[in-house]
């Protein structure tokens, strides 16, 4: 499980280049990020940082759409799902994604 501690410890220039999709990590990185930008989604299991982190195309629907930094909470523990379309779990184009 990565920690926020780690993180910050880490040193590199980007969240992105410490954590990749299906990693666990605590509850304080996802706080770090629900506390500095307001969610674009929230649910209990569910949080989606408030600003797009970018835009890909969505091969099912041939339209462009921004992704966001997605964290699940499954059984207990937070994962970063990486940078998925608003309201999905998994990133675009990699496999089927999760609607919710």
């Amino acid at each position: 499980m990565k920690t926020y501690k780690q993180w910050v410890e880490s040193n590199v220039d980007s969240f992105y280049d410490f954590i990749s999709p299906g990693e666990a990590l605590d509850e304080r990185i996802v706080d770090e990020f629900f506390d500095h930008v307001p969610p674009a989604f929230h649910t209990r299991d569910i949080v989606q940082v408030g600003e797009p982190s970018g835009y890909v195309l969505d091969a099912k629907t041939g339209d462009d759409r921004y992704t966001f930094t997605t964290f699940q909470r499954r059984g207990g523990q937070w994962f970063y799902c990486g940078e998925c379309f608003f309201r999905e779990t998994t990133e675009p184009n990699a496999t089927e994604g999760q609607a919710i």
